[in-house]
Order: structure tokens, then C-alpha cells, then sequence
């Protein structure tokens, strides 16, 4: 006489249950996906603005030393409340250069991503001579100013913002 023996299978129902399991767990998964993308982007362009320092301060160095110190020192308007009109510069996306945007001299700026508007301290250093103190710069960088295919700037409500303080040695 033969005997059975019992085969151990998954029935429909435990299987039907896995692959609804399944499912729920990658469409919550592909759910998440954009919005970590932007972030992910978002946390680039920051960690970008803020490595940004070292190029504003080469380029100001770089204007002081072409065009003298009192020409830099003139060039920055005072820091007032409400912050308008500084110098502005512009960098791109990857922050590899930093270029001055003139408003008398059209530049190319088609790949500028970061607006870097520059104020100077109205009071002279504390306790430090004039003609030897460090000129300090007040910096703010927003973000996206100019977006690829928009005909327009984004309003500086709806940019990212990081400032700084700059000292520029003599």
C-alpha cells in the first residue's frame, strides 16, 4: 500500500495577499520617489550657495586688485534696511565662477542660477585705521534667479536665500 505524503504549498489566498502586499509597498515607494528627488536637489544647490563665499571673495579681491580698493569700497552700496539694490553678481547652478552683472553692460548670465547681491558696512571697523582695515562685505545669495526657459527672474520671495559676511584684506 502506498502511502501520501502531504506537499506544503501556498495556497491562492496567501498568494493573492503577498502580491497585494507587494504592490501597496512599491506604489508607496514610486509615491515617494519625487518628491526625495527635490530634495535631493534642493540639499545640491544649498550645499552649492554655500561654497559660494570662497568665489565672491576671490572675485572681490580680484576687482580691488584691478581697479583699486576705493574703487571696490565705492562700487558696494551701503547696507541698509530694506536690502535693495546691491552690487549684483551672478554664479551657476554648479557654482564654478562668479561673474559681476553690470547694468550699463548686457553679459551673457543665460546659465546664471545664483543671485549674489553685495552690500558694504556704512561704519568703518571699530578700533581699526581706515586705510589698513579689511573692506566687510555683506552677502546674499538667492535662489533659482534666472530658471532655464522662463522669460522672467523669480521673485526674491520665492528664491532660496543664504547670507554671509565677507572681509576683504587691504
Amino acid at each position: 500500500m502506498k502511502t501520501r505524503t502531504a506537499q506544503r504549498a501556498f495556497s491562492l489566498v496567501e498568494v493573492v495577499i503577498a502580491v497585494a502586499i507587494f504592490g501597496f509597498a512599491l506604489t508607496a515607494m514610486l509615491a515617494l520617489l519625487p518628491a526625495l528627488t527635490r530634495q535631493a536637489a534642493e540639499s545640491a544647490e544649498t550645499l552649492a550657495a554655500q561654497r559660494l563665499p570662497d568665489a565672491v571673495r576671490v572675485e572681490l579681491r580680484a576687482i580691488a586688485e584691478r581697479n583699486g580698493f576705493g574703487a571696490l569700497a565705492t562700487m558696494l552700496p551701503a547696507l541698509s534696511a530694506p536690502l535693495k539694490n546691491g552690487a549684483t553678481f551672478a554664479a551657476p547652478r554648479e557654482g564654478s565662477w562668479v561673474k559681476r552683472v553690470e547694468t550699463s553692460v548686457a553679459i551673457d548670465v543665460v546659465d546664471a542660477y545664483y543671485a549674489i547681491e553685495i552690500w558694504r558696512f556704512a561704519e568703518a571697523t571699530a578700533g581699526l585705521e581706515s586705510a589698513t582695515a579689511p573692506l566687510a562685505a555683506y552677502v546674499r545669495v538667492s535662489w533659482p534667479w534666472r530658471v532655464p526657459g522662463a522669460l522672467v527672474d523669480t521673485p526674491l520671495e520665492q528664491r532660496h536665500q543664504f547670507t554671509f559676511i565677507v572681509p576683504i584684506d587691504r
